[in-house]
């Protein structure tokens, strides 16, 4: 089950260049990339707050502060000794919530600095409308494409159209993974603290990215084995950089196939060839930053014909 609260007749739409709709028509499974492939460096990122409240680290420094400030000061240096020595064992037995179940404090920077190896994500978008940013930020290749089911010019991408409920009934989810679908919240990382959901951490960006209107669909790894240590490259590795789920119906989960603006139309008449001989039925339509003005009564008639 994918879990999410988000309504089902939400439309998202995925930007994708020709090479990663190739892999979704080809092999009728959905791209996900590694968190850590992610150029933004907040990306799965912490705030102070955050910080402050779950790492050990302040408090430890505090504990050392009270002996070793005052080092040449016998009177007390027992008793604060045993002060120090009490607050670190309680602190070591202090735990905090992970998407992978409870964690030691003493492990929360190894956790910040490895778990995003580990989550997978498909970035989506709430536009009702196509949105030019995204075009040109996802949706297009900067050079020509020659893969193995077309070949097109620079430029060239595509954005597939489907509903929440048209992806939760039709992505088969991996085995030992749990999923997860969510709205991104736009934080100023300064001030922002999380929930107690400690998946907020990992579908939270920076302000700077608000024009996106993501929604995320994340996978992780439910195994016990995963290990995150505060001891020197000790926590667990992961080295495997996207996961691909299949697609049940290919023709229920995609509602249209917008092609990118400016693609030549044989360029369009030929994908929509190898689309149909994949076994698309669904709307393949050029996009509407193609349209052009109506500058005469003939481009009125054209839009719209007598019935």
């Amino acid at each position: 089950m994918i879990e999410t609260d988000i309504p089902d007749d939400i439309i998202i739409r995925r930007y994708l260049t020709p090479f990663k709709f190739e892999y979704l028509i080809k092999n009728k499974s959905l791209y996900m990339a590694s968190y850590s492939s992610f150029s933004d460096q907040l990306e799965g990122g912490i705030t102070a707050a955050d910080y402050i409240r779950n790492s050990n680290e302040p408090d430890l420094l505090s504990a050392a502060d009270d002996i070793l400030g005052r080092i040449g000061d016998r009177d007390g240096y027992e008793e604060r000794r045993r002060r120090s020595a009490e607050l670190v064992s309680e602190l070591r037995a202090r735990k905090f919530e992970t998407i992978f179940g409870q964690e030691s404090r003493d492990n929360y920077e190894a956790y910040l600095k490895n778990a995003r190896n580990w989550l997978y994500a498909c970035c989506l978008h709430t536009y009702d409308y196509e949105c030019h940013a995204m075009w040109e930020i996802y949706g297009k290749e900067k050079h020509p494409y020659r893969g193995s089911l077309f070949d097109l010019p620079e430029g060239s991408g595509f954005c597939i159209e489907t509903t929440v409920a048209r992806l939760k009934e039709n992505v088969l989810l991996l085995e030992g993974h749990k999923f997860a679908l969510s709205m991104v919240d736009y934080i100023n990382h300064s001030d922002a603290s999380a929930t107690e959901n400690p998946l907020h951490q990992f579908t939270r960006k920076a302000r700077h990215f608000e024009f996106e209107k993501e929604v995320r669909l994340i996978a992780w790894p439910t195994s016990e084995d995963i290990v995150f240590s505060y001891k020197f490259e000790q926590s667990s590795v992961n080295d495997v950089g996207q996961v691909s789920p299949n697609i049940k119906d290919m023709n229920r989960f995609i509602s249209r196939i917008i092609f990118s603006p400016g693609m030549p139309d044989d360029c369009v008449e030929a994908v929509t060839q190898v689309c149909r001989a994949q076994g698309l039925i669904c709307n393949m339509d050029k996009s509407a930053l193609d349209e052009k003005p109506m500058l005469d009564v003939y481009g009125y008639l054209a839009a719209y014909p007598k019935p």
